[in-house]
């Protein structure tokens, strides 16, 4: 994973889904690794971030004259995953149960190696290997247009390139082997410099990387932040972490229901004791359930324009045909009869948000639970609120 991942410059999600259901049709299967010449293979990416059509990309993976050389590895990997009798639609990365390697399961396993290897996991994030191949070619003088090639960061000049470049991308991945080792990829500022580790490359915090303004701001880093909290071991992120887990597993509260309030609803305490009074009283139609307020928390949400409950409208400034070099505010005559009177509001939602390990028997009394549950909200929306 980590040569072909730092080869082919890619993103995580285009060799690590981040959902666990397989489907063959979207996802990286064992078939989409196939031969092109007897010293080069194709990997056909099905999907990615730039591909607006469904269209595929094909990758070149080059055999290049060195122990980094990706080629091997990845022959001598889809090679012995036939003789153990695999389908060419089975992922093609799988894990130890023999699941297709998720988003989440190689960014734990790729932090876990970096412990192994004595080397801080704050410094990396799953973004390195895409991030670090395009600031490794961009120090060896590769052109910026063959940087944008390999990284695909034009879907379209990508395909016009390779038709008559193909050498290129090779003579780019064996520049990349015969350079000396970088470093190590930083996220954050700062922190003691580890070993070096060839396929991530290191950035200093207060100097820029050959080509960055070009391509550098191009790569996605906006998930670091995710990666270091989910990989991190601080007690004081301990309740992030574990906030996390449960997005990256699916383990959110369920929701009951929700209701429009008034200028003269209660506050969100006053909220919440009708509500502990409501479920108290509730009986529910199957003796079996049994609802607890605990675990059925009041949420009051404001919605606004951001200025609260002020006209967004009067503090925007407009251009005119007549006065083209001249901005100013709208007058009240000029605006659209369907705006609204009013430019917030206050909504109060109840959640069920018991999120643990489940069995099939404690999904099937949570349904009972959540019918019960939605029963008391209407009986206490109408009590409180008027609603029907």
């Amino acid at each position: 994973m980590f040569f072909l991942a730092f080869f082919g410059f890619l993103r995580c999600s285009e060799f690590a889904p981040s959902t666990s259901a397989f489907n063959p049709a979207i996802h990286p299967s064992l078939s989409d690794i196939t031969a092109h010449t007897p010293d080069s293979l194709i990997y056909n990416l099905k999907r990615s971030k730039t591909d607006q059509f469904g269209e595929s990309f094909p990758i070149y993976i080059f055999r290049l004259h060195s122990f980094l050389s990706p080629y091997e590895p990845l022959s001598e990997y889809v090679s012995s995953r036939y003789a153990n009798h695999s389908s060419p639609q089975e992922p093609l990365f799988l894990t130890e149960n023999r699941k297709m390697a998720t988003r989440f399961w190689f960014s734990k396993h790729f932090q876990s190696i970096l412990r192994t290897s004595g080397i801080s996991p704050e410094h990396y994030s799953i973004h390195s290997f895409r991030i670090g191949a395009a600031t490794t070619t961009a120090s060896m003088g590769i052109s910026d247009e063959t940087i944008r090639v390999l990284g695909r960061w034009s879907s379209e000049a990508y395909r016009l390139y390779i038709r008559n470049n193909l050498n290129d991308l090779r003579q780019a991945q064996a520049r990349i082997v015969s350079s000396k080792p970088l470093g190590v990829f930083k996220l954050h500022p700062g922190g003691s410099s580890s070993n070096s580790a060839y396929c991530l490359q290191r950035r200093s915090p207060h100097s820029e990387s050959p080509g960055s303004d070009s391509l550098i701001s191009q790569t996605e880093i906006r998930h670091e932040i995710f990666e270091q909290i989910s990989s991190s071991n601080a007690d004081n992120l301990k309740k992030s972490r574990n906030i996390l887990e449960k997005i990256v597993w699916r383990k959110l509260p369920k929701f009951v229901g929700e209701a429009r309030l008034t200028e003269k609803n209660k506050s969100k305490e006053q909220l919440t004791e009708t509500w502990k009074a409501a479920v108290q009283k509730y009986k529910p139609t199957d003796p079996t359930v049994s609802l607890n307020a605990e675990e059925l928390p009041v949420y009051v949400v404001d919605l606004d324009h951001g200025m609260k409950d002020k006209n967004p409208i009067e503090s925007i400034y407009f251009y005119s045909k007549r006065n083209p070099n001249q901005a100013s505010t709208i007058k009240y005559y000029q605006l659209s009869s369907f705006l609204p009177k009013k430019f917030n509001e206050e909504l109060v939602r109840v959640y069920y948000r018991r999120t643990d390990d489940q069995t099939a028997e404690d999904k099937m009394e949570e349904k009972l639970l959540l019918e019960e549950a939605e029963k008391c909200f209407q009986i206490w929306c109408t009590e409180h609120f008027g609603l029907p």
